[in-house]
């Protein structure tokens, strides 16, 4: 910049001198403008003459004038940057630029609230905080004013410890409250915490959260005491204690036909074997009791049921599956027999016996030669062909001609008239032509072909050859019923049928507590006796039990020494334990007073209580005892507190004993009765014709009213008998009169002469 200045002034200097061409003419610095031979301005170079000027700080040469001279820096602190909150000043003795703080660095500036500006060591201007921005603020109780951490700002911020002032109720905790930081007196959350209690007791908090030692619920939950021991909470001091079982065997299953037996050393239940499991216990029949060496269980074990059973012919013997020996019919009677010709081997229904039956209709199958006919032998039953007694029975000739029986019995036919013509037979017989021309009446061939019988029935012919339907000999045969039916013929229509044996149950033999019942099908079948404990007695100490196969046996009696209140007894339950049931009528052994009945009360017990007691009778009536029975009566004059309405009466229904308001007007003021008798008014005050009295006998005063009476009825009487005569005297001009039309009045001739 100096040079620049110095290049100016020399610029300035040299364009002042020159002539006129150079005038206006400028050249570079050091350089001054000539005019040369041509008169032209040129810019001729010459030496600087501050070149080996040094000048003091912050001056500079001037080489003006072509001479060199220091001037001060005319701007020393263009250079020269100073630090803020500073500004540079020219120092007058040596030109030097220098760095001075500013007046009031803080005048323009603003700090937020809560601070002010202060300027520091080297003129900054700061904003520091205000050294107690709380002065002045009022919070709320429980709560203190504070710098916070940012800004400067104050700040009601909760005590810390707004409970120190604060004392709490027992087992309470003082806690600020989180909204308004208030102490507030709140319940421990565990007042048991340091409570120690003693054994078996522990600590719950009661009201006001007042922490109490109470006995544990169940000190024997945990407890496991030696087998058959039973623990039990010390009412003292609410310990468990272990204490031998009463009945250890109580809870002891045992096997079958063992029973429990108490070690008097450690009480401890064993299961001892029962002595002879097989005393008192009846098998079935065809069983026979052995004790199992294993289980000690008696055991029921099967005879050889048919060793000594003797079936009937044709039957074997067979155990059911009770072992109960039972004959059943050979499955084959005819297996081993042989009938003659012609005849067939049939069971009997009855017996199952083999019978030799003959073959039904033995020529079914038999082809007699021409002019013979197939006939069964009545002894052998067999097929025989004979020949026919008239061979021309089937014989058409031609007419004119007739047939006649040859001497080998052939049937030809002769020219000329029939000598059978005029020849009369017997029904079922016919005029045959012999040989020799004689005449004969004979059997008509076979009159049952065109005979059709009912089913089970045939046809035969008798002595005079008549066909007539007979009933099949025997239509069992061949028929197989069901077990325990058998075949019977029907009277009615031959017809076979199976009916059941009348009392299946004969033969069969059931095991004891069983009986013997029909069943579907007539089946007999053995059915367990309802009690077979009944009439089964057992030793002391010991119960009838049902066993299996119904049989019962001898166990030990749990309820032996079992104590049942009154009116209860015990009985053994389903898992072999006893149990108190009610006795099922406490009354039956109760006799109470006269009067009163027995009625079962509280606890099953009998209570005498009066007949009427629970009797409810119907309204207007009540209960009155009869000795021992109860009865409702009708209540007295029901009407007695009954007030009506003007013009009403009080009447007692007599059906219902209810009292009734009725209109109190005569009923009987418009009913006219028929003679001989009179109008009354009844209980419910309803009208009503009732006969009059008889009068009085004799003629005293006062009887003019019974004089009428019987006036009436005389001309009643008279007015009766001329309607019968005039009956019977109609009936004589019409028809007979029966006897009962005239004695009716006895005595009269002219009626009997009008009957004659």
């Amino acid at each position: 910049m100096h040079l620049l200045l110095f290049a100016a002034l020399h610029w300035g200097v040299t364009a002042g001198d020159s002539d006129d061409a150079c005038d206006g003419f400028q050249c570079p610095p050091f350089h001054s403008c000539e005019v040369d031979s041509s008169n032209l301005p040129e810019c001729l170079s010459y030496l600087d003459p501050c070149v080996n000027v040094t000048c003091p700080p912050f001056y500079f040469c001037s080489n003006a004038s072509n001479t060199s001279a220091c001037l001060p820096d005319p701007f020393p602190c263009a250079d020269l940057e100073c630090p803020a909150w500073f500004h540079c000043e020219v120092n007058i003795t040596d030109n030097a630029p220098e760095c001075y703080p500013d007046s009031d660095p803080c005048s323009n500036v603003t700090c937020p609230i809560y601070y002010f500006c202060e300027v520091t060591h080297n003129n900054t201007p700061e904003c520091e905080p205000v050294s107690n921005p709380c002065l002045g603020v009022t919070c709320p109780e429980y709560l203190h004013c504070e710098v916070g951490p940012f800004n400067n700002t104050p700040e009601c911020v909760f005590d810390p410890h707004p409970c120190d002032t604060v004392t709490c109720p027992p087992y309470y905790y003082c806690e600020a409250n989180s909204t308004n930081n208030h102490p507030e007196c709140f319940p421990d959350a565990n007042p048991c915490y340091n409570v120690s209690c003693q054994q078996w007791f522990h600590c719950e908090v009661e009201s006001e959260n007042v922490p109490v030692c109470l006995p544990d619920p169940d000190t024997c939950m945990n407890i496991t005491c030696p087998d058959y021991y039973y623990c039990e909470v010390n009412s003292t001091d609410n310990a468990p204690e272990c204490y031998p079982d009463i009945d250890p065997c109580s809870n002891v299953t045992c096997p079958p036909y063992y029973h429990c037996k108490v070690n008097s050393t450690d009480n401890v239940p064993e299961c001892a074997p029962d002595a002879d499991t097989c005393y008192q216990v009846e098998c079935q029949a065809w069983f026979h009791c052995e004790v199992n060496v294993t289980s000690n269980a008696p055991e029921c074990l099967p005879d050889d049921s048919c060793l000594n059973v003797t079936c009937p012919q044709y039957y074997y013997c067979e155990a059911n599956d009770k072992n109960v020996p039972e004959c059943h019919p050979d499955a084959d009677p005819c297996w081993n027999v042989t009938c003659p010709p012609y005849y067939h081997c049939g069971v009997n229904s009855t017996d199952n016996s083999p019978e030799c039956l003959p073959d039904r209709n033995t020529c079914a199958h038999v082809h007699c030669s021409l002019y013979h006919h197939c006939e069964v032998n009545a002894t052998t039953n067999a097929p025989e062909c004979l020949p026919d007694a008239d061979p021309c029975w089937n014989t058409s000739c031609p007419p004119e001609f007739y047939c006649e029986v040859s001497e080998t019995n052939n049937p030809e036919c002769v020219f000329g008239e029939d000598p059978c013509t005029n020849v009369s037979c017997n029904p079922y017989h016919h005029c045959r032509v012999n040989y020799d021309n004689t005449t004969e009446c004979v059997a008509d061939h076979d009159p049952c072909m065109n005979e059709v019988c009912p089913e089970y029935y045939h046809c035969e012919v008798d002595g005079m050859n008549v066909p007539q339907c007979l009933p099949d000999p025997d239509t069992c045969d061949g028929v197989k019923c069901q077990e325990y039916y058998y075949c019977e013929v029907n009277s009615t229509d031959n017809a076979p049928k199976c009916v059941p044996d009348k009392n299946p149950c004969v033969d069969l033999s059931c095991p004891p507590f069983y009986h013997c019942e029909i069943g579907d099908k007539n089946v007999p079948g053995c059915y367990p006796d309802a009690n077979p404990c009944e009439k089964f007695v057992c030793p002391p100490h010991y119960a009838c039990q049902v066993g299996p196969m119904n049989i019962p046996k001898c166990v030990h009696d749990p309820c032996d020494g079992y104590s049942c209140p009154a009116y209860f007894h015990c009985e053994v339950n389903g898992e072999d334990k006893p149990a108190c049931l009610p006795d099922a009528d406490p009354c039956a052994n109760t006799t109470c007073p006269q009067g009163q009945k027995c009625e079962v009360g509280s606890n099953n017990a009998p209570v005498c209580v009066d007949v009427c007691f629970n009797v409810t009778c119907p309204p207007f009536y009540h209960c009155e005892s009869n000795g021992s029975d109860a009865n409702c009566m009708p209540d007295p004059d029901t009407c007695l507190n009954v007030t009506c309405p003007v013009g009403e009466t009080c009447v007692v229904n007599s059906t219902t004993n209810e009292p009734q308001c009725v209109d109190n007007t005569d009923p009987c003021a418009n009913v006219t009765c028929k003679v001989g008798y009179h109008c009354e008014v009844d209980s419910e005050g309803k009208a009503e014709c009732v006969v009059d009295p008889l009068p009085p006998h004799g003629g005293g005063g006062g009887g003019g009213g019974g004089h009428v009476v019987w006036i009436v009825i005389g001309v009643l009487a008279g007015v009766a008998v001329l309607a019968v005569l005039g009956y019977i005297w109609w009936k004589k001009h019409n028809g007979p009169v029966r006897p009962d039309q005239y004695e009716l009045l006895p005595g009269r001739s002219d009626v009997n002469d009008a009957t004659a």
